[in-house]
């Protein structure tokens, strides 16, 4: 026994306004139990595991680049390297939307740990400068 309606899906003719009378296809019923043809009973394409629209940070280099000089200045070139960090730091509060924002308080923290570091180095420098030119002005 042939089937008698020729059109897929189970669906009437439609004439869709279509002036050369050609009939279009409407699948009867576009519902959670819709058979995709070639797909099987109620089947649903997988889902990727992360989003479709994944944005990038604008800032995310300066973020980045904030961190390393940051840790960078603990044991090398303390000021300069901390001073990189800063200014980095300030490029990403406005070029940043927030999503490496560890990454520049890391390297914020980082450089000013580093310059109170070097300061304090430096205050006493200058206090030992100053003991050891008294001792010697004594002798």
């Amino acid at each position: 026994m042939e089937n008698q309606n020729s059109y897929p899906y189970g669906g009437a003719p439609v004439n869709n306004g279509d002036p050369y009378g050609q009939n279009y296809q409407v699948p009867p019923y576009y519902g959670p139990n819709y058979q995709q043809p070639g797909y099987g009973y109620n089947y649903a394409p997988p889902q990727p595991p992360f989003p479709a629209y994944a944005i990038r940070d604008p800032g995310e280099d300066e973020a980045k680049n904030c961190k390393v000089f940051g840790i960078l200045s603990l044991f090398l070139l303390p000021l300069i390297f901390a001073i990189i960090s800063l200014v980095y730091a300030g490029n990403y509060s406005t070029k940043g939307n927030g999503q490496h924002s560890g990454d520049v308080s890391t390297g914020r923290t980082c450089a000013i740990i580093s310059l109170i570091l070097q300061g304090l180095g430096i205050i006493g420098a200058i206090i030992w400068l100053i003991v050891v030119g008294s001792f010697a002005a004594i002798f």
